[in-house]
């Protein structure tokens, strides 16, 4: 009888944990990376590098969904011509708010995948202000405020209750950008639950 209880007060505990997961209140914070737009950042050092970081703070509300502040840094480096060897970086800092709503979760509340959707605004800088390159070319495209959209899918899976990893993309159409409207984003990052 004694084992009986026990199994049951077990069984208890591990629903009471699983129950703990995307509630009203809850809050998180998360810093990710990955790869920008076609993933050429290990092919060369100095050609096509793209990649980005973010750092995000995140709050969850009624039916399991979340809201998202994210804060961004982006980089890629464009080729200067077609013939020349001369490459120049493009970084944008950028700040997204997004509402995530749950879409898929399995029955132990251990995996969820998330779509978003939401704002995005920021300053980009096109060879750090430098608009002359090495080989005397200049470049037209200049230092610029940016705004759009941004949409997007975060999948999350528990390690704990308080630590989730994070698998997710993001696709951001900034309308004044004067080098590249769409960007796609592809990372990895950690999540934890500060609540």
């Amino acid at each position: 009888m004694k084992r009986l209880a026990f199994v049951i007060i077990l069984v208890g505990l591990w629903q009471i944990s699983n129950a703990q997961r995307h509630i009203v209140g809850q809050k998180g914070l998360e810093i990710s990376t990955g790869l920008l737009d076609n993933f050429n950042v290990l092919k060369d050092n100095t050609v096509n590098k793209a990649f980005f970081f973010q750092a995000a703070y995140s709050w969850y509300n009624q039916k399991e969904d979340y809201w998202k502040l994210a804060f961004n840094y982006n980089e890629k480096r464009y080729q200067s011509g077609l013939v020349s060897q001369s490459y120049y970086p493009v970084k944008q800092y950028t700040s997204d708010f997004m509402y995530f709503k749950k879409v898929v979760t399995d029955r132990g509340r251990n995996f969820y995948l998330n779509l978003g959707v939401g704002p995005t605004v920021g300053y980009e800088t096109v060879n750090n202000g430098n608009y002359t390159l090495s080989n005397g070319a200049e470049i037209r495209d200049k230092n610029n405020f940016i705004y759009g959209a941004a949409l997007g899918a975060d999948s999350e899976v528990f390690l704990t209750d308080k630590i989730i990893f994070l698998l997710g993309f993001r696709e951001r159409y900034t309308l004044n950008s004067d080098v590249q409207k769409l960007h796609f984003q592809f990372g990895a990052g950690i999540k934890f639950i500060i609540y």
